[in-house]
């Protein structure tokens, strides 16, 4: 059950973070 929330964390966080890099690397420019 454990790991199997941790997968499903990561699977949501991963696009999160990468829309969260490009939003920041658009205010840098």
């Amino acid at each position: 059950m454990a790991t199997t929330t941790k997968k499903f964390a990561i699977i949501i966080h991963v696009p999160y973070f990468f829309v969260y890099m490009q939003l920041q690397y658009r205010s840098w420019k």
